[in-house]
């Protein structure tokens, strides 16, 4: 039996998707307005006087510079901070996942290889995460790249390679 790998490991292994790192600024913004904050408690006679709003002040900028800490290190340590680019047109990839019950996996994995999503999107979602299809696709939808994956006890096994379909040779007419 041949292992087939997921979406998520073999992404950036096709061709003209790349890795670019998401941007720091709203991470920086954060980290701005914690010292804000806790300048502003020592330097705003107002704020310094009193003792439950400098108590505050420090509550506040501290957990503002955490959050902004927190998301600094998420941007640049993390697998998260990493998001596939479409090297051409240097759009982001967004990802989809639809859920399906088992009975249909057969139909689901057929209408994925021939890139019929019109069908697959009118075929009823389940609640169960028997079957799961993952999608990545441009906002342009110059590319979209799918996987069938089934659940077996702990994780989601898949059971189609990696597609990748150029903009006309898959149907989809609406919006994930």
């Amino acid at each position: 039996m041949t292992t087939i790998n997921n979406i998520d490991n073999t992404i950036f292994e096709i061709n003209n998707i790349v890795k670019r790192r998401k941007s720091p600024v709203g991470a920086i913004l954060w980290l701005i307005a914690g010292i804000a904050i806790l300048v502003a408690k020592y330097n705003v006679e107002a704020i310094s006087s009193s003792a439950n709003l400098s108590s505050a002040a420090i509550l506040m900028g501290s957990l503002v510079l955490i959050v902004g800490i927190t998301k600094l290190v998420m941007v640049y340590a993390s697998k998260s901070g990493v998001v596939p680019v479409y090297k051409p047109t240097g759009e982001k990839l967004e990802r989809y996942e639809m859920f399906f019950d088992a009975s249909l996996r057969d139909k689901i994995s057929g209408l994925v290889d021939a890139g019929d999503f019109d069908k697959l999107l009118a075929l009823p979602r389940s609640d169960s995460a028997a079957v799961l299809v993952v999608i990545y696709k441009t906002a342009g939808g110059d590319v979209l790249l799918a996987q069938v994956l089934e659940f077996v006890p702990h994780y989601h096994q898949p059971v189609t390679e990696t597609l990748y379909f150029a903009k006309e040779s898959y149907k989809l007419s609406s919006v994930l």
